[in-house]
């Protein structure tokens, strides 16, 4: 392990074991994210806060113990355990303008719906960051969206009804028609929570284009139901739909809340639960190839993954602290 100072930033530099072209050992990668995560704490216990130099080691820590499941992590994880927890490293050095381009929107919708309901006039665009680097992408999403139909009705969207923006909660659930109490806590996060007289309906805001698999086990119902559930039960309250909006294509896509679904999603996070549990005493992480690289370091990382020349052989890592 070595703390290293380059251009102003911190990073941590560690590897991890390329067993065979599909495993990787990661016990040594935890050790040096924990002592690193430690020798930042002796004595400055902001370095593990949000926005912190030290707050990706403590996501971690937390995210990868087998005792904690964020609704995003379930489908990634399950899908290819070991980019589920190198991605974020990844990401960090190369940052896509589509990735800006949605944060960006996901922050203009946020401010423009904190707007009191008669100062609501759809004027998305004036909302937009003003340290924007895409505006253009951006306010394409807003003028699709100002021009969708509402969810709901086959009639312009409607802005006249309550709501609240980037809700957070850390909630122990239960999933009732299993009967089955989840072995950790989730951490979750929705774009909306619309407050309509036809009921309550958790809105999650996708920038990129609409796929029909969106709203199956294989896209966004895992983490959709798993939202319903939480702010329901946090909130004692019921919600009665969820619906997620791909202004790029201008669409709206319906999810399945069924009692049927409720019972798979169990399902699904019971062997997620044990899966995990496994692999966090182990520190050995399935890789498939199935997962967005989306720039030259994590494409040459596949590219190494898939190499059957190498094996056995460490993989350096940089962490952006």
């Amino acid at each position: 392990m070595e703390l290293i100072e380059k251009n102003g930033k911190k990073y941590l530099k560690t590897f991890v074991a390329k067993i065979n072209n599909t495993t990787i050992d990661m016990s040594d990668f935890f050790e040096d994210v924990e002592k690193a995560r430690q020798s930042l704490l002796v004595g400055n216990e902001r370095y593990l806060r949000k926005d912190s130099c030290g707050f990706i080691l403590q996501l971690m820590m937390n995210r990868f113990s087998g005792n904690y499941l964020s609704p995003s992590t379930l489908s990634s994880y399950t899908e290819n355990p070991a980019w589920s927890v190198l991605r974020p490293i990844f990401d960090q050095s190369g940052v896509t303008k589509y990735i800006d381009i949605g944060n960006d929107f996901h922050k203009t919708m946020e401010d423009y719906y904190k707007l009191e309901i008669p100062e609501r006039h759809k004027q998305y665009t004036d909302f937009i960051p003003a340290d924007t680097k895409e505006r253009e992408g951006v306010e394409l999403l807003c003028n699709n969206y100002k021009n969708m139909n509402d969810y709901l009705y086959e009639a312009p969207i409607s802005d006249d009804f309550e709501c609240e923006t980037e809700l957070k909660i850390r909630q122990n659930i239960i999933i009732p028609a299993a009967n089955y109490t989840l072995p950790f806590d989730v951490s979750c996060i929705i774009d909306r929570l619309d407050k309509r007289k036809e009921g309550q309906f958790v809105i999650d805001y996708k920038t990129g284009k609409f796929k029909a698999n969106a709203v199956t086990f294989d896209g966004y119902l895992s983490a959709m139901l798993l939202y319903k559930l939480a702010f329901e039960q946090h909130l004692e309250t019921e919600i009665n739909g969820g619906w997620l909006c791909f202004p790029k294509d201008s669409e709206w896509a319906e999810l399945d809340f069924s009692a049927e679904n409720e019972k798979i999603l169990a399902e699904k996070i019971a062997a997620f639960d044990e899966k995990t549990k496994i692999d966090a005493k182990r520190r050995v992480y399935d890789f498939t190839n199935i997962g967005f690289f989306n720039n030259p370091r994590a494409l040459k990382f596949k590219n190494v993954m898939n190499d059957s020349n190498i094996y056995m052989a460490k993989i350096p890592v940089e962490i952006e602290l």
